[in-house]
């Protein structure tokens, strides 16, 4: 399930009105933030490039929207990812810092020159930042694939009544939905 059009239309004629420079994009646009909950983001590390994508729960519809993704490529790491989500969502995290972290079983086992692992590192960042950091990830191997394209394709179908239902962003979340329809699964 997809939805779009979550802009308050208003904040950006006003305030931003043909000025698209980066100052104004904040998750001050954003009518499907909900102001005192906490986001959960997911990292995905890597060589050229690394995303994320960031998620609201909402208990009242029983449903998680992944609202918003980032990318960054070339000489941009995962720190740099964690800056833009920041910057993005710097006003939220007046009101509610607290960010629940997901990444894959790589960014646990992987490290960098010193000796520190890549799980470390963006926890420490968004810590630096501001964020009350929850790690989401045992320190263990996460499923295999098939358990999760076995899951990730029951939540997205959404006919499962005891697990939320899944909605995307159509406007801010458009490589996660290629990445979801080119899935071989």
């Amino acid at each position: 399930n997809t939805y779009d059009l979550a802009f308050d239309i208003s904040y950006l004629l006003d305030t931003v009105g043909v000025d698209y420079s980066k100052k104004y994009v904040t998750c001050r646009q954003d009518t499907d933030l909900f102001v005192d909950v906490p986001l959960s983001i997911s990292i995905d590390p890597g060589g050229n490039i690394n995303s994320m994508t960031v998620w609201q729960y909402n208990d009242v519809k029983f449903e998680e929207k992944c609202i918003k993704e980032f990318f960054v490529k070339g000489k941009k790491d995962h720190l740099d990812l964690c800056k833009e989500f920041d910057y993005y969502y710097a006003i939220h995290r007046l009101r509610c810092s607290t960010v629940y972290l997901y990444h894959d079983a790589q960014a646990h086992k992987e490290r960098d020159k010193d000796n520190v692992r890549i799980s470390e590192q963006i926890e420490k960042q968004l810590r630096d930042l501001g964020w009350r950091v929850v790690p989401m990830i045992p320190r263990t191997n996460n499923p295999g694939h098939d358990a999760k394209h076995t899951i990730i394709n029951a939540l997205l179908k959404g006919d499962i009544g005891w697990l939320p239902k899944i909605k995307v962003n159509r406007n801010q979340c458009s490589n996660l939905i290629v990445s979801i329809e080119g899935a071989e699964t």
